[in-house]
């Protein structure tokens, strides 16, 4: 499994009609053309949430991805 479809999987299962922010930290060494595609497959899956992508750095994680 990649990590981007790791990342969308997760976002599957997460967001709903519920949901009105999602934050994605990405890490070291993502590239900022895969975060651009995982935000907007993110507001595909609901067009009213606030999608928020801050360069997390870290080096350990390639996403962090929290949901409200």
């Amino acid at each position: 499994l990649e990590r981007i479809d790791a990342a969308k999987h997760i976002l599957d299962e997460t967001i709903d009609e519920d949901t009105l922010i999602v934050t994605i930290f990405s890490g070291l060494n993502v590239d900022p053309e895969e975060v651009e595609a995982l935000e907007e497959y993110a507001q595909s899956l609901n067009p009213e949430i606030d999608v928020q992508v801050i360069d997390g750095k870290q080096d350990i994680y390639s996403y962090i991805i929290t949901v409200e």
